[in-house]
């Protein structure tokens, strides 16, 4: 067994050969290697790079430490594009034992590493010393790759005995000759403390007795090589670097293939030193004590994110986990305002990382989450988000539309306009006026963009004389309430009823409210008797409820039809219907098809029902 020296500090730079051509833009081979030699014997190799790259390259390489590899001095030299150089090592071994040695090469793009090894006639391998983890995060794994070289002349199995805390994986791996295979330690302390150990390499191979083999590379010369001219030189090096490659992939197939006549397994066991410390990692928000994420008010419908920083003050590697403290339902989407980003991760030393909250509200409400960061170890970080969900601001630039005296027949159009007074597109619609004979809307529903209004227009006309009020509601997508307008007008002809006023509508509000009215001294009236003035009554949600649900011409009123379905069968072309009025009130009733406007002009009508208006006296039937 052997040591690595050189080649155990220059670990990061053994790269592949395509990976060598990639980066590095060289072409060479891996590692140069002795089968066949002897104590105080001389052997030379050639080692030929080539840029395979399309610029200029100046490459100086560094002498390995042992003076068992001999190489020309290190001067630095410029390699042209497409073009090779060769260089000569000299094996000369001073002790039967393998050797393994790293040729470290400085390039324009890095470094890299050539391995030169010795490989004796028996079972042998090269690891580490030691290995020292230093600083290692409790109940964490902390990892170290190596290599283990196969220095002999034999296929072996390596097989690693493990000691708490410390693990090698793989466990087991099959070496052919002049390969290596890379392992990770693993240091996975259970608590803070100091921890040593030793981990056990045991080596099965098959060996006999067979004699060697005469074959000797191709690439092996002199050490002194014949005299001759710079280009003759340069024309051998180039027509033997190309029979070098099979020739020494011959050699290596030639000595991994030797098997004894008689086989045995014969078993060999290494050790390597491993240490550590276990350390307790510890995460934090800079600057908090208590930590707490507040969105203040977002708007419904909207998403918005703020980011926390995790730092870690330890010299460790810290790994969390982010929980949610009260999971809400399963399979409800919309259970849950609030979300975070990474729900796990690994915080670096000395290093911070970012956790993402996103608030995003579907209904009007006031939020509060909490969330931990839990490590295995140490106390967790409790994280309070806080938010309301708010409601999208909607006017209107009145709360009623007055249409005034309409002469019968006559068709008025007044407009009143919709603003959107937040910082959030939504839509709306009017709920209640697709069946209104007397009141058309051009665009009962549609977009209303942030902070933008648009304008509506409203169309009355009526064919009888009456007065005529209606509550109009419109729905605002994400706003607390609907928007409330309320619409006014007088039809009228000879017999001219009297005008309708807004104050005769909030007179019946106040009525409605449990028979109360307002304070006598903030009422006026006009000679006539007529409301002039009188206080907005108020406005609850269970008012604001019953309007919304409640159609005015329901039996709740003390109006009701009989039948309310009227069936001619065949050949029948008369029926009767009554209307109970059994209210203390005077009704005029207008029989209009709700067809009217969908119908192409001069319709032939299949009903009809006569008289088309009549006067509904009070606690009375009338008769059509």
């Amino acid at each position: 067994m052997t040591r690595e020296t050189a080649a155990q500090s220059c670990l990061g730079l053994a790269i592949s050969r395509r990976e060598r051509q990639e980066v590095f833009c060289i072409d060479c081979e891996d590692a140069l290697i002795w089968t066949d030699w002897k104590v105080g014997r001389q052997s030379t190799k050639r080692l030929l790079l080539k840029n395979v790259g399309t610029e200029h390259q100046t490459l100086q390489y560094k002498v390995p430490q042992s003076r068992t590899f001999s190489l020309p001095f290190p001067e630095p030299f410029r390699l042209p594009p497409g073009m090779t150089k060769t260089f000569l090592v000299t094996f000369s071994p001073h002790h039967s034992q393998s050797v393994v040695e790293a040729l470290e090469f400085v390039c324009d793009k890095g470094a890299f590493v050539i391995f030169l090894k010795a490989t004796e006639k028996r079972a042998a391998v090269s690891i580490p010393r030691a290995i020292d983890f230093g600083l290692g995060a409790v109940a964490a794994n902390t990892s170290i790759p190596f290599l283990v070289h196969n220095t002999g002349s034999l296929p072996v199995t390596v097989l690693w005995k493990d000691v708490q805390p410390f693990r090698i994986l793989p466990e087991t791996a099959l070496i052919p000759v002049g390969r290596t295979e890379k392992f990770t330690a693993l240091f996975h302390p259970p608590g803070p403390l100091a921890y040593e150990g030793v981990v056990v390499c045991s080596l099965i191979s098959k060996h006999g007795d067979r004699k060697e083999s005469e074959y000797l590379s191709s690439s092996v010369c002199n050490a002194e090589p014949r005299a001759g001219t710079l280009e003759e030189a340069e024309k051998e090096e180039n027509n033997r670097a190309t029979l070098q490659q099979p020739r020494e992939d011959a050699a290596l197939l030639k000595n991994a293939s030797w098997a004894p006549d008689v086989e045995t397994e014969a078993a060999q066991m290494y050790s390597m030193d491993v240490k550590g410390i276990g350390k307790i990692p510890h995460l934090h928000v800079k600057g908090k004590t208590e930590v707490a994420v507040d969105f203040g008010i977002v708007l419904c419908g909207t998403v918005e994110t703020q980011t926390l920083l995790l730092d870690n003050s330890s010299s460790v590697r810290a790994h969390f986990e982010v929980l949610r403290i009260g999971n809400p339902p399963q399979g409800n989407l919309r259970a849950s305002p609030v979300t975070v980003c990474s729900r796990s991760g690994v915080v670096e030393p000395g290093e911070h990382f970012p956790l993402t909250f996103t608030f995003h509200g579907h209904s009007v409400k006031e939020v509060f989450q909490e969330f931990q960061v839990v490590m295995k170890v140490g106390a967790p970080i409790t994280v309070k988000v806080t938010g309301v969900v708010g409601h999208i601001e909607a006017t209107l630039s009145s709360n009623h539309l007055h249409f005034g005296d309409v002469p019968v027949g006559r068709k008025i159009t007044k407009q009143v306009q919709l603003r959107n007074l937040s910082k959030r597109a939504s839509s709306y619609h009017f709920m209640n006026l697709q069946d209104s004979a007397f009141v058309c809307l051009d665009k009962p529903s549609g977009l209303l963009g942030a902070q933008t209004s648009v304008t509506l227009s409203f169309s009355f006309s009526s064919l009888v004389p009456l007065r005529f009020h209606k509550r109009a509601f419109c729905l605002v997508n994400g706003a607390e309430e609907p928007v409330v307008l309320d619409l006014l007008a007088t039809a009228y002809d000879e017999g001219r009823p009297a005008a309708l006023t807004l104050g005769h509508v909030y007179l019946k509000r106040w009525q409605e409210l449990e028979n109360a009215l307002p304070p006598r001294d903030s009422l006026e009236f006009d000679c006539q008797g007529n409301p002039e003035k009188v206080p907005i009554p108020p406005e609850t949600p269970t008012s604001l409820f019953k309007m919304l649900t409640t159609d005015f011409s329901d039996t709740s009123r003390g109006l009701s039809v009989s039948p309310s379905l009227v069936d001619f069968k065949c050949g029948e072309s008369r029926r009767t219907l009554s209307v109970f009025n059994r209210t203390g009130e005077k009704f005029l009733c207008i029989w209009k098809d709700s067809l009217d406007r969908k119908r192409k002009k001069n319709p032939a009508h299949v009903f009809s029902v006569s008289p088309r208006r009549a006067e509904l006296l009070p606690n009375s039937v009338t008769t059509f």
